[in-house]
């Protein structure tokens, strides 16, 4: 973060956009918990393919969320 954008954030003129208000993003918070949960809870009930499926993503798209490469803000 540069120094500038860093001092605002520090004196709270600055909040970084959560993925709720991002546009390119294509879950929201409460989905990406739901996926974690589902895998973690019924690991051999649901594989990645399915997971995707049901929420209209690529599979790896699951994967990386699962393994906490993406959406790392969200726990």
């Amino acid at each position: 973060m540069a120094e500038n954008s860093l001092r605002a954030y520090m004196n709270g003129l600055f909040q970084p956009p959560s993925i709720e208000t991002n546009v390119h993003k294509k879950l929201t918070e409460a989905q990406v918990k739901e996926i974690r949960n589902l895998y973690l809870n019924d690991r051999m009930k649901y594989t990645h393919k399915e997971i995707a499926e049901r929420y209209k993503v690529s599979r790896s798209t699951i994967t990386q969320i699962i393994n906490y490469r993406t959406y790392k803000n969200v726990v």
